[in-house]
């Protein structure tokens, strides 16, 4: 029979594989809260994001609706950060009864939290750019199959040349943005060995930037800019590898809980309920 270990290192590559499709933060927060809560097998699991200088719960997925919590009801809590260099929120876990987490369990939740914080940044390029993918729906439906038949009237602004056209142009800020993504993925992962390995490489795609963006004025550069060609692949490679070995590659350590201001007699909802100060 497999083992809750096993169990949760299969639940979080199956996490990690849909986070990088998710294209919204309600797709994000969905996965995250059922990962986390399976993964640590525990009573309620809840996402918190960093807004300034407040905090608020973003979604929860618990045994039971908040208006039904006792002032007793957790008993224990772990806290990760997503992004453990200047955090933009955390995830939690709860118990009903008094335990304490493995520090495999730690270990796999901060890397599911390491994985949120990429997939909160390409939430952000993603939607940041709709315009772009229309683009490349016009060129498939529209302008391929013209000039597949010979109609080139009225196509030269949607044509693609290198250097030379618009839509080369949206084509270079994609990819800019994309590297610009990288470089701020780069700071989630402050470890040494294998992270060290990723952080490298998602940092030197992020510093392809330059390189990529100003084609348009000196063409030569697209030579440095083919570095991308290693950079990309070596940055998704070696963090599929340190999410496979998750559980074995670096010392748990659990994170401070983010300070919350309780009153004497609140309860659980009533916490939830009201912003708390992040120090």
């Amino acid at each position: 029979m497999e083992n809750h270990e096993n169990r949760s290192t299969r639940r979080l590559v199956d996490a990690v594989q849909a986070l990088s499709q998710a294209r919204d933060l309600d797709r994000v927060r969905a996965i995250v809260r059922s990962a986390a809560r399976q993964m640590a097998d525990a009573d309620g699991a809840t996402f918190v994001l960093r807004d300034g200088d407040l905090c608020h719960y973003v979604d929860e997925d618990a045994i039971g609706p908040l208006d039904a919590y006792r002032p007793t009801f957790v008993k224990s809590l772990v806290m990760v950060p997503i992004r453990e260099t200047d955090p933009i929120g955390a995830i939690g876990v709860y118990w009903a009864d008094r335990r304490e987490a493995s520090g495999a369990t730690v270990e796999l939740l901060q890397a599911l939290a390491n994985t949120t914080a990429v997939a909160l940044e390409n939430v952000r390029v993603y939607q940041a750019c709709p315009w772009e993918r229309g683009l490349y729906y016009v060129q498939l439906a529209w302008v391929a199959p013209r000039l597949a038949a010979g109609r080139t009237e009225g196509l030269e602004p949607f044509l693609f040349t290198p250097f030379d056209s618009f839509l080369y142009a949206v084509d270079l800020l994609g990819y800019s943005f994309m590297s610009l993504a990288t470089l701020f993925a780069a700071r989630v992962f402050t470890g040494v060995g294998l992270e060290r390995v990723v952080r490298r490489f998602l940092t030197a795609n992020g510093l392809l930037l330059p390189f990529i963006a100003l084609q348009m004025y000196v063409d030569w550069l697209i030579w440095i800019a083919a570095l991308w060609a290693v950079t990309f692949p070596g940055s998704t490679c070696s963090l599929a590898v340190m999410f496979r070995r998750a559980p074995t590659t670096r010392v748990a350590r659990q994170a401070p809980p983010l300070p919350i201001e309780v009153a004497e007699g609140s309860s659980v909802a009533d916490v939830r309920r009201r912003p708390a100060r992040l120090s």
